[in-house]
């Protein structure tokens, strides 16, 4: 279940989840791009695609540098994760900046490649 809201007040919405490595499973794809923006999910997502990693050769995420959502981690966490996957740094590109410091990140836009 999702629950998002609206300018009228919460709405929550049913959706079906499945594991990325189930939904692939039969795809030949041998070179993926994995790309995932999901508000804090993040680990969960790369979770769901653990029968595939060995075909993923680059990761895009969002990643916050301080805890931003519940259950999220930060820009340090997820690098620290990615490198156990096989996944380096490759790219930055900052996303969000504090509002009263233009100067400094919330979140950046990250490229990981395969080591």
């Amino acid at each position: 279940m999702a629950s998002y809201y609206s300018v009228g007040g919460l709405i929550t919405e049913t959706v079906q989840v499945k594991r990325l490595d189930e939904v692939l499973s039969d795809d030949g794809a041998r070179r993926i791009l994995l790309e995932a923006d999901v508000q804090g999910f993040e680990k969960q997502v790369l979770e769901g695609a653990a029968g595939i990693l060995d075909r993923v050769h680059a990761i895009c995420l969002e990643l916050p540098i301080g805890h931003l959502y519940k259950g999220g981690w930060t820009f340090a966490e997820a690098i620290t994760y990615l490198d156990t996957l096989g996944f380096a740094p490759a790219q930055f590109r900052s996303v969000n900046t504090m509002p009263n410091d233009r100067a400094s990140a919330v979140e950046f836009d990250c490229l990981f490649r395969r080591k």
